[in-house]
């Protein structure tokens, strides 16, 4: 496994990508970002409030499924939000230009990313 910068860089390759970031929604701090999304930090902690209700929800609905990602739209962004999977709380918040982005391109990365991290967890809490 390549380190976690060079897993985010990664993604901000992607045409359109913004910004990309590995957040611990444990504690909502951004464990490592790159790009130029203003705001990761309070994006952070209002997606961590987010995910957490989201994930309330579908506990209280008995819903067997794995949660995958989210996707939020807005008229100019993407923002695409992936579990890492073995790693409960943490998760990859990837920006995206809404007119420029492929966003299966961007969801492909993601899912690279988190099997990257997922090879290395260990690190992602040091």
């Amino acid at each position: 496994m390549g380190n976690l910068q060079t897993i985010l860089n990664h993604l901000i390759r992607v045409e359109g990508t913004l910004a990309a970031a590995l957040i611990d929604g444990n504690t909502a701090k951004v464990i490592g970002k790159t790009g130029s999304a203003e705001g990761l930090d309070m994006a952070a902690a209002i997606n961590t409030s987010m995910l957490r209700s989201k994930l309330h929800g579908v506990k209280r609905l008995e819903i067997q499924e794995q949660l995958e990602d989210l996707l939020i739209t807005s008229t100019v962004h993407y923002h695409v939000v992936t579990f890492i999977a073995d790693q409960p709380g943490f998760f990859l918040y990837t920006v995206l230009q809404r007119d420029i982005a492929n966003l299966g391109a961007a969801r492909y990365a993601a899912k690279i990313a988190q099997q990257e991290l997922m090879l290395g967890s260990p690190q992602l809490m040091a």
